[in-house]
């Protein structure tokens, strides 16, 4: 536990994976909730574990999709078992959102949980308050062509599921480009001796480097649970 800038005692107990668009996020996140100290988001259509995939409600969004509700949850929208969107994805106030990620903290404690998002890393810092952070780095040239088969189809309001990440970028090339070099230059030029850095998710398929990551958040890694999830991406 650690104290904020306004004196509030904060849990270290989210686990931020911040990356950009198409590198693979919710692969990881769904690997690091396989340890026994990592709470699930088992929303049914998220799949009741880790390794149960995505039920979709728009075929482009990835199988490794899943969003931050729990079991009971309504699936639409927030509620009392949906953790709140931040940030750009949200109406509220940075204020507000610190107030209530700090009361999901809180309430999962002494449990961690994962958050996957790709805002600015000052802002996911200064909501979340934590010691634990990932950065997925990945080679520009993957990163791309990944990019290309998977984000760029993704809507980016589900008020407007035909306004695509390729609509918004122009369906131009060096739009795409720069985009994702923004992202990698701006996680390449955050890093701290708290951030634990990945440059292709696959590499964590591999137990002994995934375990150098459980050491670092103090993760309690679940050797069966691992492998269920990891069969789901191999």
């Amino acid at each position: 536990m650690k104290t904020d800038a306004i004196g509030i005692m904060e849990e270290n107990n989210c686990i931020t994976i911040n990356f950009p668009n198409g590198a693979g996020g919710h692969q990881l996140g769904r690997l690091i909730a396989t340890c026994n100290n990592v709470v699930w988001y088992d929303y049914e259509g998220n799949g009741v574990a880790p390794w149960i995939l995505y039920k979709q409600s728009d075929p482009r969004f990835s199988k490794f999709h899943f969003n931050r509700r729990f079991k009971g949850a309504i699936g639409n929208g927030v509620c009392e078992k949906t953790i709140i969107p931040v940030g750009s994805k949200s109406n509220l106030n940075l204020q507000n959102q610190k107030k209530i990620i700090h009361e999901w903290k809180e309430k999962l404690v002494p449990n961690n949980f994962v958050y996957t998002l790709h805002e600015p890393v000052d802002i996911v810092r200064n909501i979340f308050g934590t010691h634990k952070e990932v950065f997925i780095i990945p080679d520009i040239e993957f990163l791309y062509e990944r990019f290309m088969k998977t984000s760029y189809y993704y809507f980016i309001d589900p008020k407007d599921k035909l306004y695509t990440m390729g609509d918004k970028l122009g369906h131009d090339k060096n739009k795409i480009y720069d985009f994702l070099q923004d992202k990698i230059s701006q996680l390449e030029n955050n890093i701290t001796q708290n951030t634990f850095v990945v440059n292709n998710v696959k590499d964590m398929l591999d137990e002994t480097k995934f375990q150098e990551l459980c050491k670092h958040f103090d993760l309690d890694f679940n050797l069966d649970r691992f492998t269920a999830v990891k069969s789901i991406i191999d």
